[in-house]
């Protein structure tokens, strides 16, 4: 049990958090419901979000392993559904990877690809999607 701790710990401590993500999430966690789904275990999922204090601006954390899911299956979008415990009009899916654009892909959402190197926006531009290299170019 130590040392599966100090296996997510090492997670936890690693994690690096970007100089607009905070005040992305201030912007629009006010306005929107801001959903964080991850294939990491939950405890490194929310450990991340606490170590960096951010859970006043994220209304709800999804571990998709704890519901038997992983990225991009669509079955994700039930599971938001039912943690927010309401209806979503729209989902604008905000992803670094090929597996979150898939994602969006297949509940039919908007995907804004956050690229903050040069591999990432070219790989994201040849499919055609939307790129950003900062939160801050986002507009919702």
């Amino acid at each position: 049990e130590e040392l599966t701790w100090l296996h997510v710990w090492s997670h936890i401590e690693e994690s690096k958090l970007y100089s607009d993500a905070l005040p992305f999430l201030k912007r629009v966690s006010t306005r929107y419901r801001v959903v964080v789904v991850s294939d990491t275990i939950e405890d490194v999922a929310r450990g991340i979000i606490r170590y960096h204090g951010l859970q006043k601006y994220i209304h709800a954390v999804i571990a998709t392993h704890s519901y038997g899911l992983s990225k991009p299956d669509p079955k994700i979008l039930s599971v938001v559904r039912s943690v927010l415990g309401m209806e979503i009009d729209s989902v604008v899916v905000i992803g670094d990877s090929v597996r979150d654009y898939e994602l969006a892909k297949n509940i039919g959402a908007r995907f804004v690809a956050v690229a903050r190197d040069r591999d990432r926006e070219e790989r994201f531009r040849s499919l055609g999607v939307e790129v950003v290299s900062s939160l801050e170019e986002i507009e919702l």
